[in-house]
C-alpha cells in the first residue's frame, strides 16, 4: 500500500477513544492526516472558530 505523508497534525485537549476496523479501541491525543483541499479546510475552520469566540 502506497501512503502519503500526513500534511497536519491535530493535537486534542483530552485523550479520545479510537476504534479501529479490526474493533481494537485505544485513546488517541494526537490526529494526523493529509487533506484533499487544504486551503478549503484551512478556510473552514478559520470560519468555524471566529462562530465559536463570538458565542
Amino acid at each position: 500500500m502506497n501512503m502519503d505523508s500526513p500534511q497536519y497534525e491535530i493535537f486534542l485537549k483530552e485523550p479520545a477513544l479510537m476504534e479501529s476496523s479490526y474493533g481494537r479501541k485505544k485513546y488517541v491525543k494526537t490526529v494526523i492526516f493529509r487533506a484533499d483541499n487544504p486551503a478549503k479546510m484551512i478556510e473552514e475552520i478559520k470560519s468555524n472558530m471566529k462562530l465559536l469566540c463570538n458565542e
